[in-house]
């Protein structure tokens, strides 16, 4: 099987930045809001857990998609700074 083609198109993330902010700025480069990037693009109609708990299967088509690093990815919900917030 063949792995989905890298958008041309995909801003960095931005130090800090939320993976929902992150999103909206990739979107509004296919003049798209996030919800009809996440829905045609990646058949993922969630929003809700973009900061907190996105699906491994979300990060790793945004890996794919964008080229950023699944651990990157991760590092921009809560869930990838749990250890974080408990020191």
């Amino acid at each position: 099987m063949k792995s989905a083609p890298r958008w041309p198109l995909h801003p960095a993330p931005k130090e800090g930045e939320a993976l929902s902010s992150w999103l909206n700025r990739v979107a509004a480069c296919y003049q798209m809001d996030v919800h009809e990037l996440l829905a045609h693009d990646l058949g993922h109609s969630q929003l809700d857990d973009l900061d907190t708990a996105p699906s491994l299967s979300l990060l790793t088509a945004l890996c794919q998609r964008s080229g950023v690093e699944l651990e990157r990815l991760r590092s921009m919900s809560l869930a990838g700074c749990v250890p974080w917030l408990l020191d």
